[in-house]
């Protein structure tokens, strides 16, 4: 489990991370309880981009109740594009999905979804009906400075943290117990914090949701 940071200067920070044996209910709850208890209590807390599992919803929610809840994006279409496996017209269908995010406003977004749920939701039910499911949470990002809305519509940053992680240790087989699990996981994410640092600032006033 882990969460990645945005702070207020604009440096991405790996700020917890913890082995688990699953991503159920439990294991998140208690991971962000100890955010928490180490001090990210929430008041300065704008937004927690987070993918599809309810287990982490739960977790947010009950742990940071005011904070808006960003569902990543790229999550939600990735689901509807698994939904649209083999359906005739799942390159059309997805591409007017794709654009609801390349509005310019949340209002603006949401009339384009609801325009995309009018016109597929009886060619594909079951994908229109998934996809429809929690679509405001999608739109959290559209209260942000613009500036941040590249980084905040998505946990790709942590997407990619973890790829990185898994292929670094590939070869290692695997670990002796937890704790030389997060003993190495520590090391990494040291290390990935001081690289960020030294990038500086990544906000860049001309990103908007669509940019890659």
């Amino acid at each position: 489990l882990g969460a990645l940071g945005i702070t207020a200067e604009g440096r991405y920070e790996l700020i917890a991370f913890r082995a688990a044996r699953s991503e159920a209910d439990g294991p998140w709850t208690g991971f962000c309880q100890d955010l928490v208890e180490r001090g990210l209590v929430g008041t300065a807390l704008q937004i927690v981009a987070i993918d599809e599992k309810a287990s982490l919803k739960n977790a947010v929610a009950f742990c940071w109740p005011k904070a808006p809840i960003q569902t990543c994006r790229f999550h939600k279409l990735a689901t509807l594009r698994r939904n649209l496996c083999g359906h005739s017209q799942r390159r059309e269908i997805l591409q007017e999905a794709c654009r609801i995010y390349h509005a310019p406003t949340a209002r603006a977004a949401l009339t384009r979804a609801t325009t995309w749920r009018r016109r597929w939701k009886d060619v594909a039910p079951r994908a229109a009906r998934c996809f429809w499911k929690g679509i405001d949470e999608t739109f959290s990002f559209y209260a942000l400075p613009r500036a941040w809305w590249h980084w905040a519509t998505t946990t790709n940053a942590l997407e990619r943290f973890c790829k990185s992680i898994r292929a670094k240790t590939r070869g290692w087989g695997s670990f002796q117990d937890a704790a030389s699990c997060e003993a190495i996981l520590y090391a990494l994410t040291a290390d990935y914090n001081q690289q960020q640092y030294q990038k500086g600032n990544p906000l860049n006033q001309n990103q908007s949701p669509q940019d890659p």
